[in-house]
C-alpha cells in the first residue's frame, strides 16, 4: 500500500510536458516502473488512484474483464502486445483509456530484478555483475539464505557499500524495504528518464478516426449555420439579402452538381449499352455460324433476348453487323426441328449408306 501511495503522490503532480503542450496537465507515470508479469489489474488500481475514482466492486471488475478480454490475457505484458485498432476497439471509459495509454508509454516496464535495478541506478545503462566486489557482496548475503535477486537488490541500493548494510537492508520487512529504496533511488538521482513529446501519441490519437472526424465536421457546420441564422433573425434588414445570396450561391452550386452528375449518368449508360450490344453480337455470331437455326437455337436466341432486355433496334442493329437486312432474311436458315432430330436423321443417313456400301 504504501508503494501504491508512493507511487501515486507523483503521479499527480503533472509537469512531465512542457506548459505549451496538450497534455500538460496529464498525469506523470515516468517514475512509475511495472514488471511484465503484473497483472492488468494493478495497472487499473493505479489509474483509478491518480483519478481519484472510486468504483463499487462490481464496476471496478467489469473494467478490469473488459481490459482483459481486450488484451486477450491478464498481465501488463499482453497490454503491450495491443495494436492501436484495439485499443480503439477496447470499450472502457475514454479518460481511462488515454490515461492507460500514458502509462504504459511513460513507465518502464521490465523483465527482470537486474533490468529494473539498472533503470533505477545506472542511468538504464545494463551493470556488470561480475565486477569482483560486487561477486562477493551477493555471495556473502546468498550463504544468508537470500534469492539471487534480493541479493542484487540489497547490493545495489546500498551501493555496495559493505556487506553488513547489504544484510540489513535485506532483513526489512515489504514497507521498510521499498521506503529504504525510494530514498535511494532519489538520493542518488540515476534514475532514466526519457521524454517523450506529443508527436509520440499522434497514434492512440487515432481514436478520432473517419467516422469521428465527419461527426465533429457535421456538428461544426449544425452550429455554424445555427448562428447564421440567429443573426438574421436578429437583424431583418440584412436577413433578406443575406438570406437570398447564400441560397442563391446554394442551388447554383447544386445545379451544377446536378448537371455533373446526369452527364456521368448518361456516360456510363452509354458505355453499358456498348457493352451489351457486344456481347449480343458475340452471342449471334455463335448461332448463326452454322449457317442454319434448328428450333433449340431459337429458343435460346429468344431466352437471350428477354434475360438481357435487348430492344428491337439493338436486335437490328446486331443483325445488320451480322450481314442480315432483317427478320426475313433468317428464314432460309430455320429448320423447324430441334437439333436431336437432325443428329437422329445424319445417323440415319450414315447407316443407310453403310447398309448399301
Amino acid at each position: 500500500l504504501s508503494f501504491i501511495m508512493s507511487i501515486t503522490t507523483e503521479c499527480l503532480t503533472p509537469g512531465y510536458h512542457e506548459p505549451g503542450s496538450k497534455w500538460h496537465l496529464a498525469p506523470n507515470f515516468s517514475t512509475t516502473t511495472l514488471a511484465d508479469e503484473d497483472s492488468i489489474e494493478y495497472a487499473i488500481n493505479l489509474i483509478l488512484t491518480v483519478k481519484n475514482k472510486r468504483l463499487a466492486q462490481a464496476e471496478k471488475q467489469k473494467l478490469i474483464r473488459d481490459v482483459e478480454k481486450a488484451a486477450k490475457g491478464t498481465t501488463v505484458r499482453d497490454l503491450k502486445h495491443l495494436q492501436e485498432h484495439e485499443y480503439n476497439t477496447m470499450e472502457i471509459p475514454l479518460l481511462c483509456k488515454i490515461y492507460l495509454r500514458h502509462l504504459l508509454k511513460q513507465c518502464f516496464t521490465y523483465h527482470s530484478k537486474q533490468e529494473l535495478l539498472a533503470h533505477d541506478f545506472n542511468f538504464g545503462v545494463a551493470i556488470d555483475w561480475n565486477e569482483a566486489s560486487l561477486v562477493n557482496t551477493i555471495a556473502a548475503v546468498r550463504q544468508m539464505g537470500f534469492s539471487y535477486d534480493e541479493c542484487c537488490e540489497a547490493a545495489i541500493v546500498t551501493n555496495n557499500a559493505s556487506v553488513d548494510a547489504a544484510v540489513h537492508y535485506a532483513l526489512l520487512d515489504g514497507a521498510q524495504q521499498t521506503n529504504a529504496y525510494n530514498t535511494a533511488k532519489r538520493a542518488r538521482k540515476r534514475e532514466k528518464l526519457v521524454r517523450l513529446t506529443d508527436d509520440d501519441y499522434a497514434e492512440y490519437m487515432a481514436y478520432f478516426n473517419h467516422s469521428k472526424m465527419q461527426q465533429i465536421e457535421q456538428d461544426r457546420l449544425h452550429k455554424q449555420w445555427t448562428r447564421k441564422l440567429q443573426q438574421t433573425n436578429l437583424n431583418p434588414q440584412i436577413a433578406l439579402s443575406h438570406k437570398n445570396e447564400s441560397i442563391i450561391a446554394q442551388i447554383d452550386a447544386y445545379k451544377q452538381m446536378a448537371l455533373r452528375l446526369r452527364s456521368e449518368r448518361e456516360r456510363m449508360q452509354r458505355i453499358k449499352e456498348d457493352i451489351q450490344v457486344t456481347s449480343y453480337e458475340y452471342f449471334v455470331r455463335g448461332l448463326l455460324a452454322g449457317k442454319r437455326l434448328n428450333a433449340e437455337q431459337m429458343l435460346q436466341w429468344n431466352g437471350y433476348r428477354k434475360r438481357h432486355a435487348i430492344t428491337q433496334q439493338q436486335h437490328s442493329l446486331v443483325l445488320h453487323r451480322c450481314g442480315y437486312a432483317d427478320e426475313q432474311a433468317l428464314e432460309a436458315l430455320k429448320t423447324y426441328v430441334s437439333g436431336g432430330v437432325d443428329d437422329q436423321e445424319d445417323d440415319d443417313d450414315g447407316e443407310e449408306g453403310g447398309t448399301n456400301a
